[in-house]
């Protein structure tokens, strides 16, 4: 692993110091900013897994952090070269940048855009969610260069973790449920995804925390008990305690996903918190989102997905949650004015545009050097794709599709 040097820079590997193909070598000096951004200077250990925690050292705007541990994550992302990482950092010495929304983070987040050379696709998902409602339980976001063990490693958008600590910082209580939805069965059907009976209710999830822990008794029961709910309550039962169950959040998931095209965050990439005490301030199941490789007019490939692919209708029917929700008139009738409010009043086109000029301004330096230092393996990675751009040119197709994505959405929710 990396040494820190004195002036608390990451110490190059030997070898490790060469040009990336851009004219950049790697030095030992602590850069705060490159290229717009501001860099992590990262070092992890040679046994770095997905399973477990590891000794890193992380050195951030002049700052060395005490006590670092990182792990790879990602599912899909699990064979890039480029991977995403969890840092871990010590309970007395937090991640701090107030400035980007960050005021005591215990873990970090630095998911990979080796699928996206626009850089920007996971920035916009989370801040739609987060400016929907400030109801929302938001997710703060930034992109960043990453330095590993030394050398240049590309472009990163450093998030929130989400746990135990991050719900607690946002107010929920100690010890809530939180489930992640991992795979295509978290889709509220009785049915997995090829239509075969589940086993079990809870197919599709893990328990990331609360109590029970996984693997013990019944430390699925509530999540078992609301899938169960939602795919088989009566009309009248699921009119009725729709809104006693579910916080609006719930209804807002389906615009969410569809504004944002994200296709893959339908039925997995997203997480439930309950608090299943008796006594629950709040009883009502929430929703966090994660996960936007595939949005904004691209697949989970990095294929092309026009504008009008997967309307309204589609994503309703990609979960039996979104399809109740759209078939019973006393909800549908408020979600499509929330749909039509959303798009007239928090993100209309002029709010799109600017959000969108502010990231792609931030990110177009860095993103050219990325893309020399990647753009190669990636289009020899995804080898089934021929209709490669520039990050420049990425970032044009976007600045035209997300406008003509909410004009026709605009049609679909229209009274």
């Amino acid at each position: 692993m990396a040494q820190a040097c004195e002036s608390g820079a990451l110490a190059p590997d030997a070898g490790n110091a060469a040009a990336d193909g851009g004219g950049y070598t790697s030095e030992p000096v602590p850069a705060k900013e490159e290229d717009g951004l501001p860099v992590f200077h990262l070092g992890v250990a040679d046994d770095i897994n997905d399973d477990d925690y590891t000794p890193a050292t992380l050195v951030y705007a002049g700052r060395e952090y005490s006590g670092v541990q990182a792990k790879y994550r990602g599912a899909t992302s699990r064979t890039y070269p480029k991977r995403s990482i969890t840092i871990k950092l010590d309970k007395s010495d937090r991640f701090t940048d107030e400035a980007r929304g960050f005021r005591s983070a215990r873990r970090l987040v630095l998911t990979s855009t080796f699928d996206d050379n626009s850089q920007i696709r996971q920035r916009l998902a989370f801040e739609l969610w987060n400016r929907f409602d400030p109801e929302h339980i938001p997710i703060q976001h930034f992109n960043a260069v990453v330095y590993l063990n030394g050398s240049y490693h590309g472009v990163y958008v450093a998030t929130d973790h989400v746990n135990d600590d991050f719900l607690e910082q946002r107010g929920l209580p100690p010890g809530v449920n939180m489930y992640k939805a991992r795979l295509k069965e978290a889709n509220f059907r009785l049915t997995d995804r090829n239509g075969e009976p589940k086993q079990r209710m809870r197919a599709g999830y893990t328990k990331e925390e609360g109590y029970p822990p996984a693997g013990e008794p019944d430390a699925y029961a509530d999540l078992e008990d609301l899938v169960s709910w939602v795919a088989t309550s009566s009309d009248a039962d699921f009119r009725d305690n729709f809104s006693a169950r579910l916080r609006p959040e719930l209804m807002h998931w389906l615009i969410f996903v569809t504004l944002s095209q994200a296709v893959d965050t339908t039925s997995k990439n997203y997480y439930l918190v309950h608090d299943p005490r008796p006594d629950a301030p709040d009883p009502r199941w929430r929703f966090v989102p994660w996960d936007f490789n595939a949005s904004f007019g691209q697949g989970t490939s990095t294929q092309r997905r026009a504008p009008d692919y997967w309307p309204l209708a589609r994503f309703a029917r990609a979960n039996r949650l979104f399809d109740r929700m759209m078939q019973e008139p006393t909800l549908r009738a408020p979600l499509l004015q929330r749909f039509r409010a959303t798009m007239q009043d928090v993100w209309t086109e002029d709010e799109i545009a600017l959000t969108f000029e502010r990231f792609a301004s931030e990110v177009a330096l860095a993103a050219e050097r990325d893309e020399l230092h990647w753009g190669e393996i990636r289009h020899a990675y995804f080898s089934t794709r021929s209709d490669w751009t520039s990050p420049a040119k990425e970032l044009a197709y976007l600045r035209a599709w997300l406008p003509a994505r909410w004009r026709l959405l605009a049609e679909q929710v229209a009274e």
